[in-house]
C-alpha cells in the first residue's frame, strides 16, 4: 500500500498533488482508494484521468464524495456530486457498483449540527466550535433511523455522499 497525501504533516509515503502522480509509473497499481478527496481537487476530472493512468488493466478504483455535506475548506472545498455525476466522472472505468452512503437520518444530523451551531452562537466563533460539539452528541443518535429510512423508495433524495466502484478496461 502507498499513501499519496497533499498534507505533509499526514503519514504517506508519497507527497504529491493528486493532479500530478507523475512520479507513479503507468498500469503499476492494482487499486485505488480515493474517500473523500475529489471535492478538494480543482480539477477532478483530471485526477480521474490520473488514476486510470496508474491503474493496471483490471485494476479497482473506490471514489466516495461527499454530496449534501457543510463546507470544509483543506485548504479548499471546490463541489459537491450527485450519484449520476460521480458515474459521468468515472465513465473510462467499466462500473461494477454505484450509490449513495449515510441516509436521510445521518445527513439530516450532520447538517443540523451545523446548522443548530449557527442560529444558537450569536456570530461568535468560539460558542459556534463549542455548540458543534455538543450538538454532535445530542443528535449522534438520530443517525440510526437510517436503518428504517434507508428502506424507503426515495431515500436517495437526502444523502450525505456518493461512492464509485470500478475497474479500468483492459
Amino acid at each position: 500500500m502507498i499513501r499519496v497525501d497533499i498534507d505533509p504533516r499526514v503519514r504517506l509515503d508519497i507527497l504529491a498533488d493528486a493532479h500530478d502522480l507523475s512520479m507513479i509509473p503507468d498500469n503499476s497499481a492494482d487499486c485505488v482508494i480515493a474517500c473523500d478527496i475529489l471535492e478538494h481537487c480543482a480539477q477532478p476530472a483530471i485526477v480521474v484521468a490520473e488514476f486510470r493512468r496508474i491503474l493496471r488493466p483490471g485494476g479497482r478504483v473506490f471514489i466516495g464524495i461527499p454530496f449534501l455535506f457543510p463546507y470544509h475548506a483543506d485548504p479548499h472545498d471546490h463541489w459537491r456530486v450527485t450519484v449520476t455525476g460521480i458515474e459521468h466522472l468515472c465513465c473510462n472505468f467499466n462500473k461494477l457498483m454505484s450509490g449513495f452512503a449515510r441516509g436521510p437520518a445521518s445527513c439530516m444530523a450532520h447538517l443540523n449540527v451545523h446548522f443548530l451551531a449557527l442560529l444558537l452562537s450569536f456570530n461568535n466563533q468560539i460558542l459556534y466550535g463549542v455548540l458543534v460539539d455538543l450538538f454532535k452528541w445530542t443528535l449522534a443518535w438520530t443517525k440510526f433511523l437510517d436503518r428504517w429510512l434507508m428502506r424507503h423508495p426515495m431515500a436517495h433524495v437526502i444523502h450525505a455522499g456518493v461512492w464509485f466502484l470500478g475497474t479500468k478496461p483492459g
